[in-house]
């Protein structure tokens, strides 16, 4: 698989070198520990999307290099009393046929040891190489072999290029498409896991709804979703929108612009996926935020006090060095917003992205570095932080150690 698998021994020694401080940047915290739990080389590697776990402790990781460069899934074994190492096990290679290729959405659990995702290109039928979606099971009785069904092909009308994260919501699958659909400016669908058959509930304009979504949905509890769009609004910059069905219980959709981001000191571009915390939400822009125009970290808190509209709150004008142009959300525990950049940071040898947390208190918040990337370590950290369970995260970057990406945990 030319992938080098980092054992227990070697990583915790590892783990002493990447025990890095906050650089001066914020205040004082006991220093965060990054261990590497495998680092990829040129024939496969290049971590893209989500990670997804299992109940077992397994982790998933999505791939874009490889033989051929369409793609594969591999799945990640922690380490044992009689296997000390983590175990890699390739899981699906993408050929760029029926399957599809360049897994970089994340998947979603089916409930029953399998996962739904999505590839960014391939496909066939009528449009062919727009993307699909697929059904990824897990091996049945004595097989070692996981099955791969594709469920759909986007043809370009119905969305093309699903970049995003899939949101499970009983029988059904959301999720969004970065281009594509009626006005070429990207999509949410819906797909009926019952009947296989998917339905656009939305085809955005470019304008006042956005357009070019690359977040995922994030559920609202109340039959609606939020989320984002890259571009669109009314300064061309991105908008945050919420999604509301017609009627209680109905599958059709009305879409409501919440605010329009102007590029300058309120940042631009959003990307990532949503956090829903106490009503509020939180996300991170790309662009925008001022001076260097490294990004922003943001809360959108609902109408209150007989203002009708939602009020926007920059958290932290990032700097070069707190870490530049986050394209994923934020990620909350406890008190705690935990986000990455995959550019910037301060520090011996760093500058290769970060990982920092913003921590509530009453109503204001501080800013702490809680590690800074340097290759040695991994670089350009691209993917969401997952919970572990226990207080740390699991994550991934796309370059350093073996220059082809890792997969690291994070014990703040």
């Amino acid at each position: 698989m030319g992938m080098s698998i980092l054992g227990r021994e070697r990583v915790l020694a590892l783990a002493t070198v990447f025990t890095l401080t906050a650089f001066g940047v914020g205040p004082a915290q006991a220093a965060a520990t990054l261990d590497p739990i495998v680092g990829f080389s040129s024939d496969a590697g290049c971590p893209t999307g989500a990670l997804n776990n299992d109940s077992a402790g397994n982790l998933y990781v999505s791939l874009s290099c490889g033989t051929g460069n369409n793609g594969s899934i591999v799945q990640l074994a922690p380490p044992t009393l009689a296997n000390p190492h983590w175990s890699i096990m390739p899981v699906w290679t993408f050929t760029d046929a029926a399957g599809g290729s360049s897994p970089t959405g994340g998947m979603v659990s089916d409930g029953a040891g399998g996962f739904y995702g999505t590839t960014l290109w391939g496909g066939l039928g009528s449009g062919q190489g727009n993307g699909t979606l697929f059904h990824l099971s897990p091996p049945q009785g004595s097989s070692e072999d996981w099955d791969l069904q594709t469920v759909r092909f986007f043809h370009g009308t119905d969305g093309n290029q699903p970049t995003s994260s899939i949101l499970r919501k009983g029988k059904y699958l959301f999720g969004t498409t970065t281009g594509g659909g009626s006005h070429g400016a990207g999509t949410i669908y819906m797909l009926n896991l019952s009947t296989g058959k998917l339905k656009t509930v939305w085809n955005f304009t470019g304008n006042s709804d956005g357009g070019y979504p690359q977040g995922g949905l994030i559920d609202d509890g109340a039959g609606g979703f939020y989320g984002t769009t890259s571009s669109g609004g009314t300064s061309s910059q991105g908008v945050v929108y919420h999604l509301t069905p017609t009627v209680s219980g109905a599958k059709t959709f009305n879409l409501t612009p919440l605010y329009a981001f102007n590029g300058d000191s309120d940042g631009g571009f959003p990307e990532g996926t949503l956090v829903l915390w106490n009503g509020s939400l939180y996300g991170t822009c790309e662009g925008g935020g001022g001076s260097g125009f490294h990004g922003t970290v943001w809360e959108l808190a609902p109408p209150s006090g007989g203002n009708p509209n939602w009020s926007y709150t920059v958290l932290r004008h990032l700097t070069f060095a707190d870490g530049a142009q986050p394209t994923v959300g934020p990620t909350r525990l406890g008190k705690n917003l935990y986000f990455v950049s995959p550019y910037g940071g301060q520090g011996p040898g760093a500058a290769y992205g970060t990982i920092d947390t913003l921590k509530k208190s009453g109503n204001s918040w501080s800013f702490s570095r809680r590690i800074a990337f340097n290759q040695g370590n991994g670089a350009y950290p691209n993917s969401p932080l997952l919970p572990d369970g226990a207080g740390g995260f699991y994550g991934a970057t796309t370059g350093g150690i073996f220059g082809y990406g890792s997969v690291f945990h994070l014990t703040p």
